[in-house]
């Protein structure tokens, strides 16, 4: 969860009130976010929710205070002029980091506390949101001097030379990787390319080597900056924009005046930031459904507002509402409905007794997991637990086939959802192999695989992953702990001979109930054990728990 400071007296000038800290915490709690901390005027807070860049900063946090306390409510508009420059997209960064979006605020009243927030709302964005400058990556630059029409270009390593920020030599883009701490620190988003990307103004100086550093001379602002060119680039069009829309908004609070700059790409023209406001329709009776509390017309109108949204029309029990630009984490009316509580206050609503009485259990599910777990330390295996994300390396290498990606993953370790428990059951084995053997471990957990039935063409399934590393171990301990884990759950079962590409070919087999295969059993094939760095023979077997609770119904 982001973490940001802020002044006080900063954020009563931006907000036009003076308050108590204790009024700051209960503030703070009711907008999802915490005080974290409190030394010598400086308030570090901790916002809870990591889909609001907007509000990773005092100006947008003094924006949501001013509508949640009543003091400037609706819509929050900006006015755009076109600033008539432009940045001129090169087709060679279609394969690095194809999309980039700009702006340029001028006037802007930044001084010291407007500066330090500026750099820190940067630096969270790319953190968090923007996935450590993955997505996105922002640059600030001295609008006075940059000379346009700019290029969003690529080039060679050690084609361009410049000044990088906080330097005093000129570098190549090589070197910036490699002596500059920014560049040390983030080469990896590089790792591999033949190509860098560089922004350029007319007169190809560099203006910023995204992801990595700005220039000098172009992007080192101060306190004192009035006209800042923002540039923003990354992976995904619809973060880049967001992120954008985020600091231009900020920096408006500033009394900036916000112009717009023409990117035109080989094939299409985009005009950035585009700050026209988005719309949504909720229902009114959901509203009071989901919250259990009960609203005039007149009432559910000034809650929205409140909340920084505005109404366009009613039309019977559908409100048409607009909301900023900057946001882009309203995906549903519950999204809606929440900010509503808050600006009504979750203090403010009365605890309700339920209309009816349950007593709680454990699942059929649950008693299934706990008897298999006994029954498997008894057996003298240890517990694992590993992440249902995983990577295509650790899946690909155990010879399973991925089934669902992720299409903006953090980090490449955790880019899938597992198939299976079996390859990352190998990993954990493959971390341990300077400790004692034998080494008997399970796991028990959520897994997706491929279903035709399914709408979606996956289903979720709960399975139990049983492996042994050991010099001797063989085919025949595997099905000693299988016989004795399904005759103690009491399911009959027998075993068909096939052949998995991660087990040795004629030592495995399905494992079929009633006809239906629930798992497999095998030695692990030498392949799978050499790509994992395992020297010892390993023995597994995986069973689907949720068949296995189907038999025994």
């Amino acid at each position: 969860m982001p973490k940001y400071d802020v002044r006080q007296s900063d954020l009563e000038h931006l907000v036009g009130k003076k308050f108590t800290l204790e009024e700051i915490e209960n503030i703070l709690f009711d907008l999802k976010a915490e005080l974290d901390d409190y030394e010598d005027g400086i308030i570090t807070v901790d916002y809870s929710d990591t889909n609001r860049p907007d509000v990773w900063s005092v100006e947008g946090l003094a924006r949501e205070m001013r509508g949640y306390l009543g003091i400037e409510t609706g819509l929050p508009r900006y006015e755009l002029t076109p600033s008539g420059a432009e940045v001129h997209v090169d087709p060679s960064v279609g394969k690095v980091r194809p999309f980039v979006a700009a702006a340029i605020v001028k006037d802007v009243n930044l001084g010291v506390p407007g500066y330090e927030q500026l750099i820190q709302l940067q630096d969270k964005i790319m953190l968090t949101y923007g996935r450590k400058r993955k997505r996105v990556a922002i640059g600030t630059h001295n609008a006075d001097l940059i000379h346009f029409p700019a290029r969003y270009t690529t080039a060679k390593p050690d084609a361009i030379s410049f000044v990088p920020l906080w330097e005093s030599r000129e570098m190549t883009l090589r070197e910036v990787l490699e002596y500059h701490e920014k560049g040390r620190e983030y080469t990896h988003l590089l790792e591999g390319l033949e190509r860098y990307p560089v922004l350029l103004d007319a007169e190809d100086r560099v203006i910023s080597f995204p992801p990595i550093i700005n220039s000098n001379d172009i992007g080192n602002i101060g306190p004192e900056t009035k006209n800042i060119f923002i540039d923003v680039t990354g992976t995904d069009e619809k973060a880049v924009l967001t992120a954008l829309n985020a600091v231009v908004a900020a920096l408006a609070e500033r009394g900036g005046r916000i112009e717009s700059v023409k990117v035109v790409y080989p094939d299409r023209v985009v005009e950035a930031p585009d700050l026209s406001p988005k719309e949504f329709i909720i229902s009114k009776a959901y509203a009071e459904r989901v919250s259990g509390l009960r609203f005039t017309d007149d009432e559910f109108r000034k809650l929205l507002e409140r909340a920084r949204y505005s109404v366009k029309s009613v039309d019977g029990d559908k409100w048409t509402v607009i909301y900023p630009a900057y946001r882009a984490d309203i995906m549903h009316q519950r999204d809606m409905v929440e900010d509503i509580i808050i600006a009504y206050g979750y203090n403010r609503v009365e605890p309700k007794k339920p209309a009816f009485f349950t007593r709680g259990g454990a699942s059929e599910y649950t008693k299934l997991e706990d008897a298999v777990k006994e029954l498997l330390i008894g057996a003298s295996a240890q517990e694992i637990a590993t992440f249902i994300l995983t990577s295509r390396s650790v899946v690909e290498r155990a010879k399973h086939i991925p089934v669902v990606v992720l299409q903006n993953p953090m980090t490449e370790t955790f880019s899938l959802v597992r198939p299976a428990l079996l390859p990352t059951v190998l990993d954990v084995l493959s971390a341990n192999t300077g400790e004692e053997y034998p080494q008997k471990v399970f796991e028990v957990g959520d897994v997706v695989v491929s279903s035709e039935s399914s709408p979606t063409g996956t289903r979720t399934e709960q399975h139990v992953c049983y492996a042994l590393a050991a010099s001797e171990a063989t085919y025949t301990d595997a099905r000693q702990v299988l016989e004795f884990l399904l005759d103690q759950l009491g399911v009959n079962y027998r075993l068909k001979e096939s052949d998995k590409p991660w087990y040795v070919s004629g030592r495995s087999a399905d494992v079929v109930v009633g006809g239906e295969v629930i798992g497999h059993i095998g030695e692990v094939h030498p392949e799978v054990l050499e790509s994992f760095g395992i020297g010892m023979p390993v023995v597994a077997f995986e069973i689907s728990l949720s068949k296995v609770l189907g038999a025994l119904k």
